[in-house]
């Protein structure tokens, strides 16, 4: 890389970044410097920022609440005895949540959701064991919108604008959706070219329930009010951050839908969960369950 700065720029020290063009011009008299401020565009953080990081139509509150849990994970990590790992993961997202903050253009373009940040959320994920294990009704209730999310943002097209991911919802009604491996072979319909996708994602759906071993659902008191209270954030957010038209403005009605989507998946599949277990413990043949206490756990005490 410095040799190529210094072939290009005559300084191995000049990056090609720093003359990203602000405007494109005609007959090649496009304007520089669209990086020009701060570092590489980089200045002070900014509150409006962080609050479109977290709470605008594709911010990580609302696409993917599970983020929370994760969070909360690294924090029951760090009270049970890892606490130079949690340390390392909580300052790792600070930093990069710091310096986002600081960015001009925050999500770095129509990316379903803040690409900056996806470098640290590796870290963060390794909470959501930790957080499963302790508390598994909070941490699959605020997952499974975030899997939909993220389902539905890969067969439609991730990128989208102003609108947020109303765009998603208004593809999906259109059928405008990603190709596959049988489009390439003649397939047409674009639902069944996508069976292949929906294939693996149902096979890493099985084997992952197969593999994780069952907890009595004792926090699903929590769990459901949870969902319900990002159902708002979901809402209510864009509204506030501002970065994108309001899921509540006319004519982007659309993200309400994928909103009450999520809600709902993931309400029945808690729901489901718990009849089932109310049922085994019920049985002739088995003894109940014993529930663990959530004091500790919402605590973050290290003793439970």
């Amino acid at each position: 890389m410095l040799a190529f700065n210094l072939w290009a720029f005559g300084n191995p020290l000049e990056l090609a970044y720093s003359s990203a063009v602000a405007s494109p011009g005609l007959s090649g008299h496009d304007v520089l410097g669209l990086n020009s401020n701060g570092f590489f565009g980089i200045t002070a953080p900014r509150f409006d920022s962080a609050v479109d990081l977290l709470l605008a139509g594709r911010g990580l509150l609302v696409l993917t609440p599970i983020m929370v849990m994760a969070v909360a994970g690294v924090l029951m990590m760090r009270n049970r005895g890892h606490r130079a790992e949690a340390n390392v993961i909580l300052a790792v997202a600070a930093l990069y949540f710091f310096y986002n903050s600081g960015y001009w253009l925050p999500f770095g373009g129509g990316t379903p959701g803040p690409r900056f940040l996806i470098p640290a959320l590796p870290f963060v994920a390794l909470g959501l064991a930790t957080a499963y294990r302790r508390l598994p009704g909070l941490t699959l209730g605020l997952a499974i919108p975030s899997a939909m999310f993220m389902v539905i943002g890969s067969v439609t097209y991730p990128l989208i604008g102003r609108q947020g991911i109303g765009t998603w919802a208004d593809w999906l009604v259109e059928g405008n959706l990603e190709h596959t491996v049988l489009t390439a072979f003649g397939v047409t319909n674009a639902w069944l070219a996508l069976a292949p996708f929906f294939a693996a994602v149902a096979t890493a759906v099985i084997l992952a329930v197969r593999a994780t071993p069952s907890w009595a659902m004792s926090d699903f008191r929590f769990a459901v009010p949870a969902v319900l209270a990002w159902t708002w954030v979901a809402a209510l957010g864009p509204a506030v951050a501002g970065y994108e038209i309001s899921t509540l403005e006319r004519g982007n009605i659309s993200a309400l839908w994928l909103v009450a989507a999520g809600a709902l998946l993931s309400l029945g599949t808690l729901a489901a969960i718990r009849v089932r277990e109310r049922r085994a413990q019920s049985g002739p043949d088995r003894p109940p369950a014993p529930e663990r206490s959530l004091g500790p756990e919402l605590a973050f005490d290290e003793t439970s």
